[in-house]
């Protein structure tokens, strides 16, 4: 009898362990829509925007980074500071996410924003594969951006009193100006520190190496000086 009762208790803390480690995590759907940022596309290449339960999940480094943050993970914190460079990428030619869903865990760490501690009661900060993801619209509304969706398309804006502080953002509107009333579309990867230039069917055209791309306020003249002849070409081409 005794055997008997240690044999079921087994069972229960068992079934109790493997309900635990289930409910740590969920399963997430790739989104079907467009993300723009300060009207550029936005793409993670093999960490999509995802959906759970209506709610958008991205990944929080690399969105927030597009966005113009420093994101920095110390001491089990992440921490989110306004600042940063813009690197809102073209989404150039790539393939679709070749899953439909994906599972992630709760993350146990601390995020703060701009010094403030980040929650969002209803919906959890997850991780998949040691990335960070977040619901969306509250981690950037928390940063200070708008979030609203048109046309099955998000777009990621910045207010005014936003811009004013972060002249990152002036400095990269600006240079999208050059090419407003053409088909170009230029791409600013800061991870490699070069500005390129993509047309409407997502061909690369031209590549400003890293080099001449120190700050933001420096690229404006470089489209302008260095690259006037080659730019002038493709806008003439492209209009």
């Amino acid at each position: 009898m005794k055997l008997k009762f240690l044999f079921c208790l087994c069972l229960i803390l068992s079934y109790s362990v493997t309900v635990c480690e289930a409910s740590e995590q969920y399963r997430l759907s790739v989104a079907e829509y467009q993300i723009k940022i300060y009207e550029s596309n936005y793409h993670d290449e093999g960490f999509p925007i995802l959906n759970y339960q209506g709610r958008t999940y991205a990944p929080m480094r690399s969105m927030l980074e597009a966005a113009g943050f420093k994101v920095d993970f110390t001491n089990g914190v992440v921490t989110v500071e306004s600042g940063g460079r813009i690197s809102v990428a073209a989404e150039s030619p790539s393939s679709q996410p070749t899953k439909k869903d994906y599972i992630l865990k709760r993350a146990d760490y601390k995020i703060t924003i701009d010094g403030k501690d980040y929650i969002d009661d209803s919906f959890p900060i997850l991780n998949y594969e040691g990335r960070t993801y977040a619901p969306m619209r509250s981690m950037l509304e928390a940063a200070g951006l708008n979030v609203n969706f048109e046309n099955g398309i998000a777009i990621i804006e910045a207010p005014a009193n936003f811009t004013a502080d972060n002249p990152n953002i002036t400095d990269y509107m600006a240079v999208r100006e050059v090419f407003e009333n053409t088909t170009l579309i230029p791409s600013f990867n800061i991870g490699n520190r070069t500005i390129e230039i993509y047309n409407d069917k997502k061909e690369l055209l031209l590549v400003i190496p890293k080099e001449y791309t120190h700050e933001f306020g420096e690229s404006m003249m470089i489209l302008k000086s260095y690259y006037e002849s080659d730019l002038k070409l493709l806008i003439d081409r492209n209009k």
